[in-house]
């Protein structure tokens, strides 16, 4: 298997170009949305994995970030019971 396969290129507003690896990517029934919870493979301070949530919608394929509190919480949470089974 292709191990580059989950990898992305993003170009921000400024015209940098990031590449992003996917950890996780899974669509909510209730909302309509097809989440995305991708790394830079960067760590902050504390040596955490910096981590960016990303959705689109079923009907608009445009990639935006997740930005309302109530999302970036169950999104949080459907991470963390992933990490935990594994």
């Amino acid at each position: 298997m292709d191990k580059d396969i989950n990898k992305f290129l993003f170009t921000t507003e400024d015209g940098n170009t990031i590449e992003y690896e996917k950890l996780l990517s899974f669509h909510s029934n209730k909302n309509k949305k097809f989440y995305m919870i991708v790394t830079d493979n960067t760590k902050d301070e504390e040596g955490n994995l910096n981590t960016f949530a990303y959705y689109f919608m079923d009907d608009d394929l445009n990639i935006k970030p997740v930005l309302d509190e109530q999302e970036l919480e169950m999104i949080t949470n459907v991470y963390n019971n992933i990490k935990e089974e594994c």
